[in-house]
């Protein structure tokens, strides 16, 4: 019978069932459901277990997609980026080798050791007293106790997820991680949806300074960046990719060229100022709608006027 007593309703459901649901899901719009939902499927812990998962649990894949997402941020790329360290940790670090009998002194250290181990167990389990039965007959499984030593206190227990500081520090020890971890940010690129806005936003802003210091390409895909930054007159992100060793003659050349005719006279003496090619098609652009000021200044730093330019200007 489906009653509306028997119905169960999905915000009745317990957050870790709701964040398993959504990692074993793999569908993007899962928020969309409802408020809690929403929120489940905005901790960084769950997005980047839902990236893993997608992935089929490869960090580096998982890292370079996330970068696409729109959901994207400075959190969930730390807590990947450090279980891609702790990946490559584990992949090249060799295994710790066992106590040789070619040296008995360690032996006969290990040896005290475990004697002594055993000889305390013994002493703990006389004190406390045979373990009593439960109600099938078996002998309940005594837990370790907090203060023996057997379970580590909590600030010393390791966390799941790391922050940047412990990542940062893991890269300080380890050079040529640092090097290689460099190297595969240099063929990821941010989402396009970061560079559409004519004054980017303070967190959005912080995300990509973040990232292009850490070593992603400025012009991936395909110059897409600097060019929507130009043409939106956006100068400060235009400035940040230009001082982050962006391209300014990418794709043919494109960023001086919508500059040009949308008449962004700041951007277009900013591609100037780093080397962009002044070419007659920026040239006839600027002639054609007019902004003579910005004419003058491709002129100035050596634009030669074509055929079509002379005929637009005689009209004019």
């Amino acid at each position: 019978m489906d009653s509306p007593h028997s119905r169960r309703n999905l915000l009745s459901l317990p957050y870790e069932v709701l964040s398993t649901i959504f990692v074993l899901a793999r569908n993007p719009a899962f928020g969309r459901v409802a408020h809690l939902c929403r929120a489940v499927s905005l901790d960084p812990r769950n997005q980047a277990h839902w990236l893993l998962a997608r992935n089929k649990g490869r960090p580096h894949r998982a890292l370079r997609n996330a970068l696409l997402w729109n959901f994207c941020s400075l959190e969930l790329v730390t807590t990947l980026e450090t279980r891609l360290i702790r990946h490559y940790q584990a992949k090249h670090t060799p295994a710790t080798p066992l106590p040789s009998a070619t040296n008995p002194a360690e032996a006969s250290e290990n040896e005290g050791e475990i004697e002594l181990e055993s000889e305390t167990s013994e002493h703990e389990s006389t004190r406390r007293g045979p373990a009593e039965p439960n109600q099938a007959g078996r002998r309940k499984r005594r837990h370790p106790d907090p203060d023996s030593g057997l379970i580590p206190p909590p600030h010393k227990r390791p966390r799941r997820y790391l922050g940047f500081s412990e990542a940062a520090r893991l890269l300080h020890d380890d050079p040529i991680l640092a090097t290689q971890l460099r190297e595969f940010y240099s063929t990821c690129r941010l989402s396009r949806h970061l560079f559409n806005f004519p004054e980017t936003p303070e967190p959005a802003l912080q995300y990509i300074i973040s990232m292009l210091a850490r070593g992603v390409s400025p012009n991936e895909p395909l110059g897409y960046p600097l060019i929507k930054s130009a043409q939106l007159n956006n100068t400060s992100m235009t400035q940040r990719l230009l001082e982050n060793h962006a391209d300014p003659n990418c794709n043919d050349n494109v960023a001086i060229k919508v500059a040009a005719g949308r008449g962004n006279h700041r951007i277009v003496r900013l591609l100037l100022e780093h080397e962009s090619l002044p070419c007659s098609t920026a040239l006839r652009y600027a002639v054609a709608r007019k902004h003579m000021k910005i004419a003058n200044l491709l002129m100035k730093y050596g634009a030669a006027p074509d055929t079509e330019t002379v005929r637009i200007l005689y009209r004019t």
